[in-house]
């Protein structure tokens, strides 16, 4: 996809409100920090964090381009090729710790809500088969991401059947948090546990219509830009549910500090 000026200003803006929400909840951090507070921070830390590689490598090969005798030819050019697929190859990693650590966030909470439960019992790990299939999907998909059947960062109008299987561990992962948010922001019998309060089930719930709508979106690019490139502006509104998710994160309290509330997060 070759980039235009609208495409690189959106690009550069995001990166902006990105980076400037996390240097806000830097400052306003609270003294005693959750493990809930620090595996959400990692987990936006870590999508921006690609994101200024695939961006700005982007916003890079634009600016280069304009001098080029040919833009189309330019973005062809091996050079331009390696860059875009570098940071697409990055972004494509990052995203995957991202998902990862918003899994372990829902994993703290889920812990604590079953040892409420059992009381002063030993629990173990109640949680390990999730565990493994977290982690073994990301591992499988970032192995996935590092061939170089891929062809990152290749203009194509042909289909690519191994970026499909590359995303699937993707879709598989993204299926498992958008059902274990819903099921969370339904569970009304332990408002005193972090992470079960009326206000954190509500951004839960919200954050999981951020991620079915840029699943949705992110679809309709992976699927269809092969026939029309127009298809690739899908990728707007996924760019923009990230950041509505994040507002929601800070609005709901659980990166920045309460006040006057029992529970210090």
């Amino acid at each position: 996809m070759i980039d235009n000026l609208y495409s690189t200003i959106f690009n550069l803006s995001y990166l902006a409100i990105l980076w400037l929400g996390l240097l806000i909840v830097k400052l306003r951090a609270p003294k005693e920090k959750t493990d809930e507070w620090k595996y959400l921070v990692y987990a936006f830390l870590f999508l921006g964090f690609g994101d200024i590689f695939h961006l700005l490598t982007r916003a890079f090969i634009y600016y280069v381009s304009l001098k080029a005798p040919d833009q189309a030819a330019y973005y062809n050019e091996l050079n331009s090729i390696r860059l875009m697929g570098f940071g697409l190859i990055m972004t494509s990693i990052t995203m995957q710790f991202f998902y990862l650590f918003i899994y372990y966030y829902w994993r703290t909470g889920e812990l604590k809500k079953l040892s409420f439960i059992k009381k002063n019992e030993h629990i173990g790990n109640p949680l390990f088969k999730s565990d493994v299939i977290m982690i073994a999907l990301s591992i499988i998909r970032v192995v996935l991401i590092i061939y170089p059947q891929n062809q990152w960062g290749i203009q194509t109008t042909s289909v690519n059947f191994f970026r499909y299987i590359t995303n699937i561990p993707l879709y598989i992962i993204g299926i498992i948090m958008i059902v274990l948010f819903i099921k969370r922001s339904k569970e009304t019998n332990f408002e005193n546990i972090p992470g079960f309060s009326i206000k954190d089930r509500k951004m839960i719930r919200n954050v999981a219509i951020c991620f079915i709508i840029s699943y949705i979106c992110y679809s309709i690019t992976l699927f269809l830009i092969v026939v029309d490139p127009i298809f690739g502006l899908a990728m707007i509104p996924k760019t923009l549910t990230y950041i509505v998710a994040f507002f929601f994160i800070m609005k709901g309290s659980l990166l920045i500090s309460r006040k006057n509330e029992d529970i210090n997060i």
